[in-house]
């Protein structure tokens, strides 16, 4: 339980921290980039604005990215198409491209036909003048080079920072959870200790209920003493079961097994008992099909379904096993009552569907909490829901 409630506590942890942590992650590195593309942009704009030279620019205030280094630290060529077909290239603030290259990447960006976007480590823009189209290019090395290592940085900073915080969680984990723990632990343990106690008045009840009978013969109170002491027997057995399911440390027992036959020796099983109810029974098994689980569970899992099938259908139990991408049960019981069937309360312990809280129905009202339990460990699910047909369904899947 302890062990369960750290990998959860310390997994909710850890997300919760990683993803604000991304988020701020991802913010910081697209402003970034944006900053340092908005800075390019505007000394692009100024270049075609003087149509490729760094002069004084009259009535215009400095700018954040523009200052008196600019022309020293930028690094651009310029391509210009004439309308008549000639071309001129410009080249004399970069050492990096030769002439030819430079017009090959003018008409890639001719072809491209946007206005302003990035080629490589190239932002460009396209000026358009009444006798030629003008591209400036400006080499964004040192800007990406920026945003790499500031995004690197960033992500070694944020990686560090997720290692400190997971051995804190880890090391905080254990404290934080100890009190649910304990407390978890003595209500179980308190569980299997009221089942163990409960069991010695119960069986004295039923042996002096069976010598009353013996002398004075059987009545409607002594059948209804045998009644209620059958269904706080089942409840007893029912609760020891959950107990032991729920244990941190209890061996699984698994081995592979037909599941095939084992849904079918409990359906004949509960064949006999459906049908002299007078309803109808139909159950469909595909053969072949085998589980690595352990089978007890399993025959506790299908006798716990069926049972309630049984109990609160009006005139139809149904059963498929079938292989799709996983393995399938379906079982499907017809009801009056489907309505005020709460079907996402329906596994929690001791629920009653509303009309069959006046008139209870025998059992311990935990059994498909029990069912819950066995199909979770075998790391399966298992869901309740109406279907189509207005009929109860509940859905195991393996």
């Amino acid at each position: 339980m302890i062990k369960r409630l750290r990998i959860r506590f310390i997994l909710i942890s850890m997300v919760s921290v990683t993803t604000i942590l991304g988020i701020i992650l991802l913010v910081a590195n697209i402003v970034t980039y944006n900053r340092a593309i908005d800075g390019v942009d505007m000394i692009l704009n100024l270049l075609i604005e003087t149509e490729g030279e760094f002069t004084p620019m009259p009535n215009k205030p400095p700018k954040d990215h523009i200052n008196e280094e600019t022309p020293f630290e930028t690094r651009f060529f310029i391509v210009e198409f004439k309308n008549n077909g000639d071309t001129f290239v410009h080249i004399d603030h970069i050492a990096a491209i030769e002439a030819l290259e430079a017009i090959e990447m003018g008409k890639k960006v001719i072809e491209s036909k946007k206005t302003i976007d990035m080629l490589g480590v190239y932002r460009y823009k396209i000026s358009e003048k009444k006798d030629s189209t003008m591209i400036i290019f400006i080499d964004c090395t040192r800007q990406l080079n920026t945003i790499t290592s500031f995004f690197r940085a960033s992500m070694g900073v944020a990686s560090i920072g997720l290692l400190g915080v997971f051995i804190l969680v880890y090391i905080l984990s254990k404290p934080a959870v100890m009190p649910i723990a304990k407390s978890y632990e003595k209500q179980r343990q308190f569980i299997t200790d009221a089942s163990h106690e409960l069991k010695t008045p119960l069986t004295i009840i039923s042996a002096n209920n069976e010598l009353i009978e013996m002398d004075y013969g059987k009545s409607e109170f002594s059948e209804a003493i045998n009644k209620q002491v059958d269904r706080l027997n089942s409840l007893v057995k029912d609760m020891i079961i959950l107990s032991k399911i729920e244990e941190d440390n209890r061996k699984m027992t698994n081995q592979e097994i037909s599941i095939s036959e084992c849904v079918l020796s409990v359906c004949e099983n509960h064949k006999v008992a459906i049908e002299n109810n007078n309803k109808e029974f139909i159950y469909e098994i595909e053969e072949g099909i085998n589980l690595f689980c352990e089978e007890s569970l399993i025959r506790r899992l299908m006798n716990i379904v069926l049972d309630n099938a049984n109990k609160y259908s009006s005139n139809k139990v149904k059963v498929v096993l079938q292989k799709k991408s996983k393995i399938e049960v379906i079982i499907t019981n017809d009801t009056d009552n489907i309505d005020n069937i709460e079907v996402d309360k329906i596994f929690n312990r001791f629920y009653r569907s509303i009309n069959h809280r006046s008139n209870v129905i025998e059992g311990s009202g935990i059994g498909l909490a029990v069912a819950k339990e066995i199909v979770k460990l075998h790391n399966g699910d298992i869901k309740a829901y109406k279907n189509q047909n207005n009929e109860f369904e509940i859905k195991i899947v393996f």
